[in-house]
């Protein structure tokens, strides 16, 4: 299914995963659409396709079913490298879950755990110019 991508649009995958998780229970209907979710996350290629069939499962999903997907977005992918929280991020966007603006810059928990993880270096490196500024 991850393959079809290369031959069929973001809206015919989707239309094809709905048909296989149709009468699913919703962790079904969730976790077939975290397989995407994860692809996009990740970097695979081509990023943007996966990040549009996510958007075109989502619209396609009943309340209770969105619900429990977007509740797994937030707490699934808690712990990401920098890069990943970036994409996480773009999807969130695109999913209307945050705004541009919300999404620019990462809270402090975020920079703090990229500082941690060592991917933070270029705000290490202001926060030891600016010593005052945290």
């Amino acid at each position: 299914m991850l393959r079809a991508l290369v031959y069929a649009s973001p809206q015919d995958v989707a239309d094809a995963v709905m048909q296989l998780v149709a009468k699913r229970d919703p962790v079904t209907v969730v976790l077939a659409t975290m397989a995407f979710v994860r692809c996009e996350i990740e970097g695979s290629k081509p990023a943007e396709n996966y990040r549009q069939v996510v958007v075109a499962i989502a619209e396609r999903l009943d309340a209770k079913t969105r619900e429990l997907f977007e509740q797994h977005l937030s707490h699934r992918f808690r712990r990401t490298l920098a890069e990943d929280a970036g994409r996480l991020r773009k999807l969130r966007v695109a999913l209307g879950l945050e705004t541009d603006e919300n999404a620019q810059k990462a809270g402090i928990l975020s920079r703090l755990w990229s500082l941690l993880r060592g991917s933070g270096s270029e705000e290490l490196e202001s926060t030891k110019k600016n010593k005052h500024r945290y």
